[in-house]
Order: C-alpha cells, then sequence, then structure tokens
C-alpha cells in the first residue's frame, strides 16, 4: 500500500493514476480496520509504536488532500491514539519521533512538530562513540555497527 501511494504521488507512469489512487485508499481503509483504538495489540511493541505508524503516516502524506476524508479522518484518530507519548530510547527514540513528526504534518501541529524535532535531533548525532547516525544505523558499544541492512549487505566480508 505504501508502495501504491508512492507511485501515485510520484513523478513515473503511475503519478496521478486514479486506479493506484483507489487502490492505495482501499487498503488503507482496510488496514485501518485493524489498527484503531479499540484494536487489540498482539505481538511485539516495535509494530505498534514504529513500523505500522511509519507506513501509515507516510501513505497519508504522499496522498495528501487526495485522500478520501471518511478515510483521512480514521488515519488521524488512529494515529492520534497510537502516537500519545514519546517514550522510546535509542534508535527507536528516533523512529517513534519520525511517526509523529509524520502526524504532526498531516494535522499541521507545529507544537508536535517542534517536540518530534528536538527528539530526533537529541538523539541522532555524528560521534566517534555511538549513537543513532544519519542514515538510521546506529553505533553501539564503542564503534560495532548495528544496521540490520549494511549487515546483511556485508556479512560476507565481516565473517572474514
Amino acid at each position: 500500500m505504501r508502495t501504491l501511494a508512492e507511485g501515485w504521488a510520484s513523478a513515473g507512469r503511475y503519478h496521478g493514476d486514479e486506479g493506484v489512487l483507489n487502490r492505495a485508499t482501499i487498503d488503507l481503509a482496510n488496514a485501518l480496520d485493524h489498527y484503531h483504538a479499540d484494536s487489540p495489540r498482539p505481538g511485539a511493541w516495535y509494530y505498534w509504536l514504529i513500523s505500522i505508524p511509519d507506513k501509515l503516516g507516510a501513505i497519508g502524506l504522499l496522498l495528501g488532500d487526495a485522500l478520501d476524508p471518511a478515510v483521512r479522518a480514521r488515519l488521524d484518530a488512529s494515529l492520534t491514539h497510537q502516537l500519545k507519548l514519546m517514550r522510546l530510547s535509542g534508535a527507536n527514540a528516533a523512529w517513534e519521533a519520525r511517526n509523529h513528526a509524520y502526524l504532526a504534518l498531516l494535522q499541521g501541529d507545529s507544537q508536535r512538530l517542534a517536540r518530534a524535532a528536538d527528539r530526533i535531533f537529541g538523539t541522532v548525532r555524528y560521534s566517534s562513540d555511538g549513537g543513532v547516525r544519519e542514515d538510521f544505523s546506529y553505533l553501539f558499544h564503542v564503534a560495532t555497527c548495528a544496521t540490520t541492512r549494511w549487515v546483511g549487505m556485508n556479512s560476507a566480508k565481516l565473517s572474514k
């Protein structure tokens, strides 16, 4: 569904395509049937605080004013319910704050956006002793790189 929204919003073959917009809207509405204030929260917290709000927030921003108003209202309610506090630390804090920034942009909430920016810039830093980097990789325990994508792409080199 995020890929559909990206295709619709980007210059290229699917830019502004009503069929793509309709499919993305239907898929978002279906997702919101499972992600709302009263839905159970099975499994790990990560998906409910980071992964799902990331995707839903980005889709809302990509579709913007073209999003059906009823679906937009459900999206706002869902994200507002889930993103009450910024309480995580480390890389998770940066990702959680990014989701708050998405919600702030969707709602035009400059105060939430300022809080999210403070949290992001308080977490993402460049240093030689660790921390979250600009590309969302992060260093912990001296200079051990702990980014899944980087490790996956370089695992053969690392094993030597």
